[in-house]
């Protein structure tokens, strides 16, 4: 076959395509210190995910070893499909918290009846990921406005904080996803706390406070694993009423269907299963980013949608609950020197070993050591900075950031998202159709037109009022600006021989709004003003001209030197 034929060929071509797509770009160039790189980073993460896992499992009211089941599948499938060569992929306790509460609406109380929510859950939100990734439908991350991911990343940490006080203190606290209810069952069972568990969990706290603060670097969320389940093994802790995670399944997870997986159930969870893809995309997209900026490698969306998808989809089938991606295992990944999604593998792999070889030491873990390592993960998730940022630049945003915030405390977490997106794209509608209506008005020594709030000395053109309107000209805001318009002329001192409409700040303007320019013409008509337009871009311009307003309004530009010769002509000769 010739070089031509061949470079033809239909199947050489989907050959190329499939291998572009199906093949992860980190495979190029890919070498042995690059392995050492993973295998470190793999190494780290994997510690650090061990006890992280079983904790945030807990914290969605799962059995921990559950934990455990999703950090296997979903890595090897960001590992292979996956976009970004530091990010650590695995269950977060954001998610959780989410599931948690879809546990308690749901009423599963028993172990099976809430792994078969989670599970499904993990089915439906890997679905919908899928379908987006496919229809490269990534852009919906751009209607999540940073005061609605500030509002709820302020939010959630103090719930998923305050939803471990129970374990912490071996109290029998009812399930709540929002702030009242587990205040509420705090105040009710006061009396219930248990001195043993209460020193072990607040001894737990203190070290990996201190640790985070003095050696950041250092396991200490293993470290206080082992030494807790070293302490309930010599003093018999679990005697004395201390509560502990209990006979681990052991081997590797079955593939199967998730229990009680019907029509109903999915769509009782199909807003939480939203509610996921949104949060799981905002993140994953944010730390893609994040890392970029230090890398200087790009982040494709849909592609990460995919990955995410085939992760819990797949993971879903093999006993994990929803997965994306952590900002803390992350930093780690990053700081441990990964080169390539394949660190991900790495620690699935060794999260696999330590379920078929410490099954039976995982049994003796104390819950208020797992409690302890939500809590103190779930306040380094707070960020004043940031928070206070946003309600000093606009109090409106301020606002959305504030409203996120109060229903994700008081009413719940996917009510809080929801309302906070709804919000933020009524903000942008609002905004969108008032336009900025400006007066430009002569500045006396450069002669150009500004915006007479701007400057103190600005001075107005005789007998003609200047209008720029910042914004494109729709049907949302075309009648705003003619009221306004008119508005403005009624208000003039002396009344303008001209309306000169200046349009620099116009990208575009649709047929609703070319009828409302033609009403304004007649408006303006019958007050004895003319339009003038000046300085419309050309695709505004073309609309004009094929609504045949070009046949009745004129059009003039004005240069900083007409401009002085105005203001210093006489008034009839201005006229």
């Amino acid at each position: 076959m010739t070089g031509a034929a061949e470079r033809r060929s239909p199947a050489r071509r989907l050959w190329r395509a499939a291998r572009t797509r199906l093949v992860p770009p980190w495979v190029a160039g890919y070498g042995a210190a690059a392995l050492r790189g993973d295998l470190l980073a793999g190494l780290t993460v994997a510690v650090m995910l061990v006890p992280q896992g079983m904790a945030y499992a807990l914290l969605a009211g799962l059995p921990p070893y559950y934990g455990l089941y999703a950090s296997m599948v979903p890595l090897v499938a960001y590992a292979l499909l996956g976009t970004s060569r530091q990010l650590a992929a695995g269950i977060v306790a954001l998610d959780m918290l989410i599931v948690g509460a879809a546990l308690a609406e749901m009423e599963a109380t028993t172990p099976a009846a809430a792994a078969g929510v989670a599970l499904t859950l993990s089915l439906m939100v890997g679905g919908i990921q899928l379908v987006l990734g496919a229809g490269r439908l990534g852009f919906i991350t751009d209607f999540i406005s940073r005061p609605v991911i500030v509002g709820f990343t302020t939010a959630a940490p103090l719930l998923i904080g305050l939803s471990q006080i129970g374990n912490l203190t071996g109290m029998e606290l009812p399930r709540s996803s929002h702030l009242i209810g587990i205040g509420e069952g705090i105040y009710a069972h006061f009396t219930e706390i248990h001195p043993a568990s209460t020193i072990l969990g607040v001894a737990a706290v203190a070290w990996l406070w201190a640790g985070r603060r003095f050696r950041p670097r250092l396991p200490h969320a293993l470290a206080v694993v082992a030494l807790g389940t070293l302490a309930v093994y010599a003093l018999d802790l679990p005697a004395q009423g201390v509560r502990i995670i209990g006979p681990v399944a052991s081997g590797l997870p079955a593939i199967a269907l998730p229990a009680g997986l019907d029509v109903d159930t999915v769509q009782s969870l199909f807003g939480t299963a939203v509610t996921l893809v949104l949060i799981q995309l905002v993140t994953v997209i944010s730390m893609g980013k994040m890392i970029a900026s230090r890398t200087r490698e790009a982040v494709y969306p849909n592609r990460e949608l995919v990955a995410l998808g085939a992760g819990n989809l797949l993971g879903g089938l093999c006993q994990s609950p929803p997965t994306s991606a952590s900002f803390s295992r992350t930093a780690v990944n990053m700081g441990a020197n990964a080169q390539s999604p394949l660190s991900n593998a790495v620690a699935a792999a060794i999260v696999v070993v330590a379920v078929l070889t410490l099954d039976e030491a995982l049994a003796y873990i104390p819950l208020p050591v797992l409690a302890a390592i939500i809590l103190v993960s779930a306040i380094g998730m707070i960020d004043p900075r940031e928070t206070q940022s946003i309600f000093g630049l606009h109090r409106v945003e301020g606002a959305v950031a504030a409203l996120t915030m109060a229903v994700t405390l008081l009413v719940g977490i996917e009510e809080g998202v929801l309302l906070g997106i709804g919000a933020s794209v009524a903000l942008m509608l609002y905004r969108a159709s008032r336009p900025r209506i400006a007066v430009l008005e002569a500045h006396p020594e450069t002669g150009r037109l500004v915006d007479r709030t701007q400057y103190d000395d600005t001075r107005a053109l005789p007998n003609v009022l200047v209008l720029r309107v910042d914004g494109a000209l729709h049907f949302a805001n075309a009648e705003f600006m003619r009221r306004a318009v008119l508005e403005t002329v009624d208000r003039t001192r002396e009344p303008p021989l001209r309306v000169l409409l200046d349009g620099r700040g116009i990208n575009g303007i649709d047929v609703t709004a070319a009828g409302v320019l033609r009403d304004l013409l007649d408006d303006l008509e019958l007050r004895g003003v003319e339009l003038v337009l000046t300085g419309f871009k050309a695709s505004p311009r073309r609309m004009i001209d094929r609504s045949n307003l070009d046949e009745r309004v004129a059009t003039i530009e004005f240069s900083a030197a007409e401009v002085l010769d105005l203001l210093d002509a006489p008034d009839d000769e201005a006229s």
